[in-house]
């Protein structure tokens, strides 16, 4: 029988991106980019966010592609409102990509979907902050302004947190994006994946003695107001009200609790029930199904239906 520990290990290794998943993102990327630049005068570009820093999961719906903007070419652009930078790409987009599902403005992006591929990118333009290396100013809706920010300096702090958990941090952000997703909570994935980060101080005894820290951790870091890593721009934050805050607490809470139930339970030998438990949590994803206990005290009150095909995730 596979014990928790390995259906574990199962589980969070199939978050990972296959090589063909990654190849064909990569391969979707380049047409994008060459025919972008073909339409716009474009400095640099490169993948960035959780693409970039190796904690995305499929499916891979919001890529970004960072396009840097030459400024001589566009010497009026960052004077103008952000949508203005932003509809100049979709225009492009439209240009190079006529007969595709129209492109949608975001707060900060691009978004572009591929049927062919099902892969998606978020394109978002950029200038260069000539006074500061590597830091651009990127559109922001929600403030009507220009803001500012270091794609490498997120890049570095996500690596330095995840050597500092023993390289489990990322593994770890991936299972929380997979959980996000297959219970619907609605919280900004990169606010979950900094605040995972924040969690882990060292590495953890097991993927699930490290999701419990981290559960502790989120239940009482989302009631505060949590900056950006990189020290640009507004709070990562910012679109949560108080009352979305005290229920993403609940929900941390109760998840909390349902997996240190799971970890009691395998230390108990109850295996079977411990592995039903992380089924009804994680979903089909989760290797085992285990056999429900005879009694339901301590039931995973945030389960999700697992014979529910629209529950499945990747």
């Amino acid at each position: 029988m596979t014990t928790v520990t390995q259906a574990m290990h199962i589980f969070v290794t199939s978050l990972e991106l296959s090589e063909s998943k990654r190849q064909a993102a990569q391969d979707q990327w380049k047409a994008l980019d060459d025919n972008l630049k073909r339409e716009l005068t474009v400095r640099q570009s490169f993948l960035s966010g959780s693409y970039g820093r190796h904690t995305a999961i499929a499916p891979l719906n919001d890529i970004d592609l960072f396009l840097v903007l030459e400024p001589t070419k566009y010497p009026k652009l960052i004077d103008d409102s952000p949508t203005t930078a932003l509809t100049l790409v979709k225009d492009a987009m439209t240009r190079k990509y006529p007969t595709a599902k129209p492109a949608i403005l975001q707060n900060r992006s691009v978004h572009i979907e591929f049927s062919g591929t099902g892969i998606a990118y978020d394109v978002v333009p950029a200038l260069p902050d000539e006074e500061k290396e590597e830091t651009y100013w990127i559109p922001d809706r929600d403030t009507s302004r220009w803001i500012t920010t270091n794609p490498r300096i997120h890049s570095e702090k996500s690596t330095e947190a995840n050597k500092r958990a023993g390289d489990m941090a990322k593994p770890l952000v991936k299972v929380l994006k997979h959980w996000k997703n297959v219970t619907s909570i609605d919280i900004r994935s990169f606010h979950l994946e900094w605040m995972v980060y924040d969690a882990l101080a060292s590495k953890p005894a097991s993927y699930l003695s490290g999701l419990v820290t981290i559960f502790q951790h989120l239940k009482d870091r989302v009631l505060s107001s949590f900056p950006d890593p990189a020290g640009h721009g507004s709070n990562i934050d910012n679109n949560l009200t108080d009352n979305r805050r005290h229920d993403l607490s609940m929900k941390f809470a109760q998840a909390e609790s349902d997996l240190s139930s799971a970890r009691q339970r395998a230390e108990d030998g109850k295996t079977e029930d411990a592995h039903y438990f992380l089924r009804q949590m994680f979903g089909a994803e989760y290797p085992e199904k285990g056999t429900a206990p005879k009694s339901n005290a301590g039931s995973v009150v945030s389960a999700v239906s697992v014979d529910n095909p629209r529950n499945r995730f990747g």
